[in-house]
């Protein structure tokens, strides 16, 4: 056992919200104020809003390709599937390789920083699309901007798990998703407008790069919040004020070393998709259903527009997923009702308390898929637009609830791991993303959308029932995960289930 620490030592911990153990191993207070799940609200929110805003402008940017590719494809004189590809399955493909290395390298040294260089990066690759006009530069410039998007769609859940409890992130979680899907809402729409006006497609891009240099000034405002990190510099500068050497930290994040990193920490979210049952279902769940997004992004605009709708007007489609997301508020006031309920009662608060809005999602998303499949042309071209919108309007919140729910589930079972527990999802998400745009209007244009509709809707069948599966086994198999009881320990230690002053 080493002698006792200094008093001064002593001071400059507690100030920091810190302890030493008698051998000089320095961890988080209880409560100290310092931990980001200890911050003040205000504080946060502001770094929660930042992630939101990231995320927002980030979807929005990657959801202009198809629409893009129409207008370029022209100018480029090339087909409408290799202008798809470059314009959009590339931003996809690149965000599905930064999902799987960017979460765990911000697990070992941070989140503020990256943030502040990847969205930078991200306004330059903006630039490199639309200043040269080159069709190599498109390959690279939206390669480049995929893989600077999963910081926003991936990390950001770690990042929200970093700084609120389990009760809190029912609405942080789900209002970071919102903005996620809103920007991809309004993606088209702005896309088709530029291109479409005399400003040309170009434009697209230097607009979209002054909106992430604006997201890229934010950044800056924001706070580190991985605590592994927070916790190392503090112990690091109370070391060098003090000259006292004996302290130390057991940071499991830490790597020693390039090599170790690569080795060990880049399989992380690999490990997990082939060893956690769990993961393994929720990225294919959730992959599917977001990419097909992806697929209607294309094909919405060929069944608009056979009810006679112009290019511009079959672009105003999409705000009707932005409607459906106020129908998950009941959802997500109900769930803040059943997890304040345990804590009243200091039950224990599990992951799958905060999925019931999954089992509403599930048949509802079924039903609108089938009921817009047969009330658009060819067959439903005597009926209102209007009422096959109403079902995309459902669609709209089905997929909100499926994204949030299934990220916020996999945030909450393996929390300070969360973000390479979402790298899994969100490269194989980007997957279908990337591909389901190069064939998705050639497919509503020759099997009609009726056929093609239906096609989703009874995977969308399929899925109801995964979800019952999902609903008498999920606890089971994630109880029988070794890794996710590991966190759930921790979690329990840090006190995270009380959720009194993380709320």
């Amino acid at each position: 056992m080493q002698k006792p620490l200094p008093d001064d030592v002593l001071e400059k911990l507690d100030k920091a919200g810190l302890y030493a153990d008698p051998d000089g191993r320095v961890d988080w207070r209880d409560n100290g104020s310092e931990h980001p799940k200890n911050w003040s609200v205000g504080k946060k929110v502001l770094d929660t809003g930042i992630i939101t805003l990231f995320v927002t402008v980030s979807g929005f940017i990657g959801n202009v390709g198809t629409s893009v590719a129409h207008e370029a494809a022209k100018d480029f004189e090339i087909g409408s599937v290799l202008a798809n590809i470059a314009f959009a399955s590339m931003f996809f493909y690149g965000q599905g390789f930064g999902g799987l290395l960017l979460p765990p390298y911000t697990e070992s040294f941070g989140r503020k920083n990256i943030n502040i260089f990847a969205s930078a990066g991200y306004a330059i690759a903006c630039i490199v699309v639309g200043v040269p006009q080159s069709l190599p530069a498109v390959f690279v410039g939206r390669f480049c901007m995929g893989f600077l998007s999963a910081l926003p769609t991936v990390v950001g859940s770690g990042s929200i798990e970093d700084m609120w409890g389990v009760r809190a992130r029912i609405w942080a979680i789900d209002v970071w998703i919102k903005g996620s899907i809103i920007g991809i809402a309004l993606g088209p729409c702005f896309a088709t407008y530029v291109s479409t006006s005399s400003l040309h497609w170009p434009w697209v891009f230097h607009i979209s790069a002054l909106l992430m240099g604006g997201v890229c000034l934010t950044c800056f405002f924001a706070h580190e919040s991985r605590p592994s990190v927070l916790l190392d510099r503090h112990m690091k500068a109370i070391r060098k004020s003090t000259n006292c050497e004996d302290l130390w930290t057991d940071n499991k994040d830490k790597v020693p070393d390039i090599r170790t990193f690569t080795h060990t920490m880049l399989i992380r979210p690999a490990r997990f998709f082939f060893t956690e049952p769990i993961i393994t279902a929720v990225s294919i769940m959730s992959a599917v259903v977001f990419g097909s997004v992806y697929l209607q992004t294309e094909g919405l605009s060929v069944t608009y527009e056979a009810f006679g709708f112009n290019e511009r007007e079959a672009s105003l489609v999409f705000f009707a997923w932005i409607i459906g997301l106020v129908l998950t508020i009941p959802l997500r006031l109900n769930d803040w009702r059943l997890v304040s309920r345990r804590l009243r009662k200091k039950e224990e608060v599990r992951p799958e308390d905060k999925i019931n809005g999954l089992y509403v999602a599930s048949p509802v998303l079924a039903v609108a898929l089938w009921w817009f499949s047969w009330t658009v042309p060819p067959v439903g071209k005597s009926i209102s637009p209007y009422v096959s919108l109403a079902a995309v309007v459902l669609v709209g919140a089905c997929t909100n609830e499926f994204d949030g729910i299934l990220q916020g589930y996999l945030t909450d079972s393996y929390a300070t791991y969360a973000a390479s527990a979402n790298a899994p999802l969100a490269a194989l998400r980007a997957a279908l993303s990337g591909s389901f745009p190069i064939f998705g209007r050639q497919m509503f244009s020759n099997l009609g959308s009726n056929l093609a509709g239906t096609v989703l809707a009874i995977i969308a069948t399929i899925f109801c029932f995964i979800t019952f599966w999902f609903y008498k086994r999920a606890a089971i198999t994630r109880e029988n995960s070794k890794f996710a009881v590991h966190v759930e320990k921790v979690e329990d230690e840090k006190g995270d289930n009380e959720d009194a002053t993380s709320s």
